[in-house]
C-alpha cells in the first residue's frame, strides 16, 4: 500500500524583497527620495541615480554623499485551506543598513559621477513558521492515508524558510551640457547578485489509527509510518531535511539620460536604463531529497527589467518646489526563467512631491507615490508575490553651512491586499497576500565648491 506525497516547491523565493519600485528594482536610492518621492528631475547630488544628465546643473566642484536607510517589512499571508493547522503566516524583514554612496565632479559643461547602491533586494525574508505553500502538501497527508483505509485526522510539522537577496550596483556616469538648456548623459552599472535560500522541514508527524498495525491514533513520524507500509519514496520525502543554497551572477546595465532646463523655474529629466541580462548559478550544499530545487551548478536567467523614468520640477515660488514624475518597468520583456509569462502588464508608477525652504538652513518636504502592479493571480504565491501600493514620505534637510548638510526622511507604504481563489483536490479556498513597509533614512552631504 503506497500513498503519493505532494512535493514541496521552493523556487523563485526571493523575487519579492524590493522596497520601492518595480517587481525587482529598488528606487529608494536617496534620503531625498524617501522624504519627497519624486526625484526624476533632480539637479542635486542624487541626480547621479535619478537624473544623470541633470548633474550639469550643479555648481563647479566636488560633491559627496553617504545615505542609509533602516527598513522594516512585514509580509502576511492568510489561507482558508481547511486542512491547514494555521490560517496566518508572517514573514519579517529587517534591514538595519541600506547604504547609498555618491560622488560627483563638475567642471564647466562636464560632470562625472560614481554611485554605489543596493539596486535590487537588500534584505532577508524570515518565515519562522513557513508559508502555506510549504505546509499545504503535508496537511493533505491525513486525507491520503485515510483514503487507504487507515483513519488519520491530524498532522504537525516544523517548517521554516528564510530567503535573502542583494544586487549590489556600481554605477558611473558622464554628463555634458550640449547647450545652456540641454544636457546628455551616458553611463553604466555593474551589478553583482547574491541570493541565499535556507529552509528546513522537520518533525512531520501524523496520527494513523489501525490496531492491526499497532497504530493507536498517537502522533508518530510520518517517515516511520511510510517505511512501515513499504513506501520508501514517501518516507524519504517526509524525513527531516534542509535546504542551503546560494545563487550568484553579474550583469551590466547601460544608462542614458536627457535633461532639459526650460528656464530658471522648470527642469525636465529623462532616464532610460536598458535591460540587464543576468544569469544566476546555484551553489548548493543541501537540497530536498525527493524533489531537489537547486541542483548544484545549474544556471537560470533572472534579468533586471529595463526602466523608463521621467520627471518635471517647478519652482513655484522662491521657497516652494513641486515635482512630478513616474517610472515604467518593462517586466514582460525580462527573462525570468518563464516566470515573466505570468505578468499581465508592466509595472508603472506616478509620483508627486513638494519641498519648502523655511529659511536658508532648513527645508521640509513630503511626497506621494502610487505603484500599479501588473502581475496575474497565477503569478502570486507565498514564495513570490507583488502588490500595488501607495507610499507616503516626509522629511527635512538641515544645512550646517554652505558645505555640509544633513538629510532626514521617513516613508510608509500601504499595499493593496490581493485575494486569489484556488482549488486543490476539488477543495476551494482563498489566499490573501498583504504586506507593510516602514523605513527611516539619514544622510550626510559634503560639497567643495568655488
Amino acid at each position: 500500500m503506497k500513498t503519493r506525497v505532494v512535493a514541496v516547491i521552493m523556487v523563485l523565493a526571493l523575487v519579492q524583497i524590493a522596497f520601492a519600485g518595480g517587481i525587482l528594482t529598488n528606487t529608494n536610492q536617496s534620503v531625498q527620495f524617501v522624504r519627497m518621492l519624486s526625484r526624476n528631475a533632480s539637479t542635486q547630488i542624487d541626480a547621479v541615480y535619478f537624473n544623470p544628465a541633470g548633474m550639469t546643473q550643479l555648481p563647479d566642484g566636488f560633491f559627496f554623499a553617504i545615505h542609509s536607510q533602516t527598513i522594516i517589512k512585514e509580509k502576511i499571508i492568510t489561507s482558508t485551506f481547511p486542512a491547514l493547522n494555521s490560517s496566518k503566516y508572517q514573514g519579517d524583514t529587517f534591514v538595519p543598513v541600506f547604504p547609498d554612496f555618491y560622488a560627483v565632479y563638475k567642471k564647466d559643461k562636464f560632470a562625472a559621477a560614481f554611485n554605489f547602491s543596493p539596486i535590487a533586494g537588500g534584505g532577508t525574508a524570515d518565515f519562522k513558521k513557513g508559508i502555506p505553500d510549504l505546509e499545504q502538501p503535508f496537511s493533505l497527508i491525513p486525507m491520503g492515508v485515510s483514503a487507504q483505509g487507515i483513519p488519520t485526522t491530524a498532522y504537525s510539522a516544523d517548517l521554516a524558510f528564510k530567503g535573502s537577496s542583494i544586487y549590489y550596483g556600481f554605477q558611473v556616469n558622464a554628463s555634458y551640457a550640449v547647450t545652456e538648456k540641454v544636457s546628455l548623459s551616458l553611463g553604466g552599472r555593474y551589478n553583482i547578485a547574491k541570493n541565499v535560500y535556507t529552509g528546513s522541514l522537520k518533525n512531520i508527524m501524523i496520527n494513523p489509527n489501525m490496531p492491526a498495525l499497532g497504530l493507536d491514533g498517537s502522533m508518530i513520524p510520518a517517515s516511520a509510518f511510510f517505511t512501515a507500509i513499504g513506501d520508501p519514496i514517501s518516507a524519504a520525502a517526509l524525513g527531516d531535511q534542509e535546504v542551503d543554497a546560494e545563487q550568484t551572477g553579474t550583469g551590466i546595465t547601460p544608462i542614458v539620460g536627457l535633461n532639459i532646463k526650460l528656464n530658471s523655474k522648470v527642469n525636465i529629466g529623462l532616464k532610460y536604463e536598458l535591460a540587464t541580462k543576468m544569469e544566476l548559478t546555484n551553489k548548493t550544499t543541501k537540497d530536498l531529497i525527493a524533489s531537489p530545487q537547486f541542483p548544484d551548478g545549474e544556471k537560470k536567467k533572472y534579468d533586471i527589467p529595463a526602466i523608463l523614468a521621467g520627471g518635471i520640477s517647478f519652482q513655484v515660488s522662491e521657497p516652494l518646489v513641486i515635482s512630478v514624475g513616474g517610472n515604467y518597468y518593462f517586466d514582460k520583456d525580462a527573462d525570468w526563467a518563464g516566470h515573466e509569462k505570468l505578468v499581465d502588464s508592466n509595472t508603472w508608477e506616478y509620483q508627486i512631491g513638494a519641498e519648502y525652504a523655511v529659511n536658508d538652513k532648513f527645508t521640509v518636504s513630503a511626497g506621494f507615490q502610487h505603484t500599479e502592479s501588473g502581475v496575474s493571480a497565477a503569478y502570486q504565491s507565498g514564495l513570490s508575490y507583488d502588490l500595488s501600493a501607495d507610499a507616503i514620505g516626509a522629511g527635512a534637510r538641515v544645512c550646517f553651512n554652505e558645505n555640509l548638510a544633513l538629510e532626514l526622511g521617513g516613508l510608509y507604504t500601504i499595499y493593496k491586499p490581493m485575494d486569489v481563489n484556488a482549488s486543490t483536490m476539488n477543495i476551494p479556498y482563498k489566499v490573501t497576500y498583504d504586506e507593510t513597509t516602514w523605513l527611516v533614512a539619514v544622510g550626510l552631504e559634503y560639497a567643495i565648491t568655488k
